[in-house]
């Protein structure tokens, strides 16, 4: 089982144990049909707009109700984004899926920041791969160079 998949079991398994939880319940379900696009190889940006339009609102309530669940998903979601899809769009030569893949990371750490305090950010930053956070850096900066040269 893949990182992004146990998360979702842990969410799944969490929400289905409390009857009041209808709601969160169906926006798990609605979040785990969009994550499904991170299988794809080169999304539509109709795609990735979907995907980044769940990634932030309906986190906001799984954030508060089950914070290290919905840290974990968002983390691997994250690491997913930043160590294969990235990387692929920038091997490729595909500025647009990458910059489509980018505002997708940007809108997912953007939720974080937005629900919790610093120190709980800062836990969960350096929870993610420090490699996969540089490498994705470096990725952008020569991008930008190549685009501009």
């Amino acid at each position: 089982m893949s990182t992004i998949e146990n998360a979702v079991a842990l969410l799944r398994q969490l929400v289905g144990q409390q009857a009041a939880n209808k709601h969160l319940k169906d926006m798990v379900d609605n979040i785990v049909s969009c994550l499904v696009l991170l299988n794809s190889s080169r999304p539509s940006p109709q795609a990735t707009e979907k995907l980044r339009s769940v990634l932030r609102e309906p986190f906001q309530p799984l954030y508060h109700a089950y914070p290290g669940p919905a840290l974990q998903l968002t983390s691997a979601v994250l690491s997913n984004i930043l160590g294969e899809k990235l990387s692929d769009a920038y091997i490729h030569g595909d500025p647009k899926l990458y910059a489509e893949w980018d505002k997708t990371a940007y809108v997912l750490l953007s939720g974080v920041l937005v629900s919790y305090p610093r120190h709980i950010y800062l836990e969960f930053y350096y929870s993610c791969d420090s490699r996969m956070l540089w490498r994705s850096l470096q990725v952008r900066s020569d991008l930008a160079y190549y685009s501009h040269g």
